[in-house]
């Protein structure tokens, strides 16, 4: 597996797409291996499996509910442009201390705090 070069790691890692089971699974394998904080602002339900150090995306939940009642209004006869778009009200921090300490980081209070989940 490739190694990063010191003087050209970067801090950390941001994800933002959806990848394959076995994609996330190597990346996160050169992720704790380069002990390279990888955050991803995607909700991965297997994210804390796979390694991540932390996701903060929507409830996906609340956006599912939101597509299903447009969906139902739609069907209703109610024309798409007459239904306003819905933001996200909530959000999910997930933190996962394994990961942290594989990569050897300490996650402050504040944040396990705020956290909606925390994975020992």
């Amino acid at each position: 597996m490739l190694a990063l070069v010191e003087s050209t790691k970067p801090g950390a890692l941001l994800l933002t797409t959806n990848m394959s089971v076995a994609v996330k699974a190597t990346v996160m394998d050169f992720t704790v291996t380069n002990r390279l904080p990888t955050i991803t602002d995607l909700n991965w339900e297997s994210g804390v499996q796979v390694r991540l150090l932390l996701t903060y995306s929507p409830d996906v939940r609340e956006l599912m509910q939101g597509a299903v009642g447009s969906t139902v209004r739609i069907l209703e006869g109610e024309h798409p442009r007459d239904i306003p778009i819905r933001q996200p009200a909530r959000f999910e921090m997930v933190v996962n201390l394994k990961t942290a300490r594989a990569i050897g980081l300490t996650i402050p209070q504040s944040i396990l705090l705020r956290a909606d989940r925390v994975i020992e």
